[in-house]
């Protein structure tokens, strides 16, 4: 199949070929531990290459990915993450996946399985992109930030344009917090959430703290 490609696209793109390509080659020569379709993928490569004398940029870079792969020092640079991985890490993981489901279409995947595999460790570039930018900080300093209401606590919801249309009818309303969430959606500042319900009120309803004010002191 890598033969026939090359031999169909001989004259398309950048080629690749003497010491880059002999240097990769000779070191793959005696590497264990490759999996089938490495095996089969070198195979094919060694067979093009004989035969045609060049390598497609494509090519080229599959081969160096894999010689990366299976690279002992990049093996142990690997291994050595996944044994600093630590409950906290994990934890902070979950924090980030659960905020960018509810924010899509950024690191998709990636949150699917941190949260849908107990023992998913992401590798290490991915954990940085994901949990430690500039929002993560934000939605982190937010999810490990103590309650400005507790349960039990009253509160007034806020007028104002950061108040969601969907609330925006019952601006000035008393509102008793019912439960404390974990999930942090939003990476503005005290966007930790609550479940509340209108003093009165037989509906319960998901707010932000930046949502609501404290009651005035004649109400306390």
């Amino acid at each position: 199949m890598y033969q026939n490609y090359i031999h169909r696209h001989n004259n398309r793109g950048e080629r690749f070929k003497g010491e880059e390509v002999d240097s990769v080659l000779q070191e793959l020569e005696n590497r264990e531990n490759l999996t089938p379709w490495e095996q089969h993928f070198l195979g094919s490569i060694r067979k093009g290459y004989s035969k045609y004398g060049s390598l497609t940029e494509g090519q080229y870079h599959t081969l160096v990915k894999v010689a990366k792969r299976n690279d002992p020092a990049v093996k142990k640079e690997i291994q050595d993450w996944r044994d600093s991985y630590s409950k906290e890490m994990r934890e902070t993981a979950k924090i980030m996946a659960r905020y960018y489901k509810n924010n899509p279409p950024y690191f998709h995947d990636l949150a699917s399985k941190i949260l849908e595999e107990d023992d998913y460790i992401p590798s290490k570039k991915a954990y940085a992109a994901m949990c430690e930018n500039k929002y993560a900080q934000r939605v982190l300093e937010t999810a490990r930030a103590e309650p400005l209401y507790l349960a039990g606590q009253m509160a007034v919801i806020r007028k104002g344009s950061n108040v969601p249309t969907s609330l925006s009818r019952l601006s000035g309303k008393m509102v008793i917090v019912l439960e404390n969430l974990d999930e942090v959606v939003n990476s503005a500042k005290n966007a930790k959430q609550c479940r509340v319900m209108v003093v009165g009120g037989d509906r319960p309803f998901i707010a932000e703290e930046r949502w609501l004010k404290k009651l005035p002191k004649k109400l306390r």
